[in-house]
């Protein structure tokens, strides 16, 4: 259930606009 709320906390509308790490992979965040 970890991957269920990794990908809760990507899809976040509170994270931070830079983007975040995924598994050492940088993932961009939409405008």
């Amino acid at each position: 259930m970890e991957t269920l709320t990794t990908v809760a906390q990507i899809i976040d509308p509170k994270m931070p606009r830079e983007g975040l790490l995924h598994n050492g992979v940088p993932i961009p965040v939409p405008p």
